[in-house]
C-alpha cells in the first residue's frame, strides 16, 4: 500500500510538527480504502461503467432510508471511482485533503517547506490558531458519513451469506512511511478495524510483530488509547514444538528432493546425533525461543556447515550454533531497537559478566 505518500504530504507533516491531532483523517484515510476495497470484491467492480451501476443500485436501494443519506452523498463522490486501485484510492483522498489545507493553510505551508524549524518560531496561540483552522478540513463528520457506508455494506443481500471476503493487511514492519506518521497511522487502523465487525462476511487481517504493536503503544499513548481494550482483538500466533518439526521437516524434504533424491526425507533421517545427552531438534529448539524462522536460520546454518555430508553430526550442530547467535544477537538488536534502544549495551553487559542469574539493580546501576 502507498502509505509513503501520506507521509510525504508537507501539509500533514506540518500540522504533524504542530501539534495537530491527525487521528481522525488516518482513521477516514484507513475506513475509505477497506470500504472502497470491501465493493470492490464483493460486486465485483472492475472498471467505470461497474463502478457507476453499482452506485445506481445503492442509491435506489437506499435512498428511502433517511439516515443514509449522507453515506450516498459520500459515494456520490467516488461514483466512478470504485474500482481504482488501493494505490490511488490512497493518493486521490490524501490529495483532496491536502489541497484543502493548502488552500486554508498555504502561506503557513511554504515557509514551513522552506526549511529553518519554521514550525519551532511559532508561539503557542498562533500553532493553536492553526490547528483550529485544520479542524474545518479534518473533522469528524467524514467518519460519521463512512460509519453510515459501513452500515450499508453490512446490510445482506441474496446469497451473501455464502460468500466470505478477506482483506490482510501486512509489511507493516517495513519502512512505508516515516516513523513520525507511521505509528500513528498503525493506531488509526487498529482502531478503525473495530467498525468493520458489523459486515458479518468479511474480515480484516492485519499481521503485526510484537514489537512494532509496543512501539504503537508507547508514541501514541494518551488517555483515549487502552491497549487492554483492543486484546479482545489480538490473536497471538504461537508454535508446538510438533509443528516446528514437521515445519523444518517439510523444509528439508523439499530441499533434498530438488538436489540429491525423490525420496521424502525428514529432520530424524539427516539430523542423526544427539548433542551431549541432548536430541539434536530439543537442543535447537532450546536455543531458538519456538520462533518458527530461528529455527529454520538455525537448521540452514548446520546443513550449510555439514560439508556435502548427508548426515550433521553433533560438531557441525555446534559450530552452526555459534553463527546462529552471531546473527541472531545482531538481528535481534536491529528488529527490537526502536522500542529498546540501549538493548545491544544491555546483551553485551549481561554477557561480560558470565553468570547465571543478574539483579535489576546491577542493570540499572549499568
Amino acid at each position: 500500500m502507498a502509505m509513503s505518500y501520506v507521509s510525504n504530504s508537507d501539509a500533514l507533516n506540518f500540522l504533524n510538527a504542530i501539534g495537530a491531532d491527525l487521528d481522525l483523517l488516518f482513521q477516514v484515510l484507513w475506513k475509505h480504502v477497506l470500504c472502497i476495497e470491501f465493493i470492490r470484491m464483493r460486486w465485483d467492480v472492475e472498471n467505470e461503467e461497474k463502478s457507476h451501476s453499482l452506485f445506481s443500485r445503492l442509491f435506489d436501494r437506499f435512498i428511502q432510508e433517511g439516515r443514509k443519506k449522507r453515506a450516498l452523498e459520500y459515494l456520490r463522490a467516488w461514483e466512478g471511482k470504485l474500482w481504482i486501485t488501493t494505490d490511488q484510492n490512497i493518493k486521490e483522498i490524501t490529495e483532496k485533503v491536502d489541497s484543502q489545507l493548502k488552500a486554508e493553510l498555504g502561506a503557513e505551508i511554504e515557509k514551513y517547506k522552506a526549511g529553518g524549524q519554521y514550525e519551532k518560531r511559532l508561539s503557542t496561540e498562533k500553532k493553536s490558531e492553526l490547528v483550529e483552522r485544520s479542524r474545518k478540513i479534518i473533522n469528524a463528520e467524514q467518519l460519521a458519513e463512512l460509519s453510515g457506508v459501513i452500515d450499508m455494506l453490512a446490510n445482506p443481500e441474496a446469497g451473501d451469506a455464502m460468500k466470505h471476503f478477506y482483506i490482510l493487511i501486512d509489511n507493516l514492519d517495513e519502512r512505508w512511511a516515516d516513523t513520525t506518521v507511521r505509528f500513528r497511522l498503525i493506531r488509526a487502523l487498529i482502531e478503525s478495524l473495530k467498525a468493520f465487525r458489523r459486515i458479518s462476511n468479511l474480515k480484516i487481517l492485519v499481521a503485526l510483530r510484537s514489537d512494532i504493536l509496543e512501539r504503537v503503544v508507547q508514541e501514541t499513548r494518551d488517555l483515549t488509547f487502552q491497549r487492554e481494550k483492543f486484546e479482545q482483538y489480538f490473536v497471538h500466533l504461537r508454535w508446538s514444538k510438533p509443528q516446528l518439526k514437521e515445519l523444518v521437516s517439510k523444509r528439508i524434504s523439499f530441499l533434498m528432493k530438488r538436489q540429491y533424491t525423490g525420496k521424502e526425507v525428514s529432520f530424524d533421517d539427516i539430523f542423526t546425533s544427539n548433542v551431549g545427552q541432548q536430541p539434536p531438534f530439543d537442543y535447537i529448539v532450546e536455543r531458538t525461543l519456538m520462533r518458527p524462522r530461528d529455527v529454520i536460520a538455525f537448521v540452514n546454518e548446520c546443513i550449510n556447515l555439514s560439508d556435502g555430508s548427508h548426515q550433521i553430526p553433533a560438531q557441525a550442530i555446534r559450530r552452526a550454533e555459534l553463527e546462529f547467535s552471531r546473527i541472531r544477537k545482531d538481528a535481534m538488536i536491529q528488529e527490537w531497537q526502536s522500542a529498546f534502544p540501549s538493548l545491544d549495551k544491555i546483551l553485551n553487559f549481561v554477557a561480560s559478566k558470565k553468570v547465571s542469574s543478574l539483579s535489576f539493580l546491577e542493570l540499572c546501576n549499568k
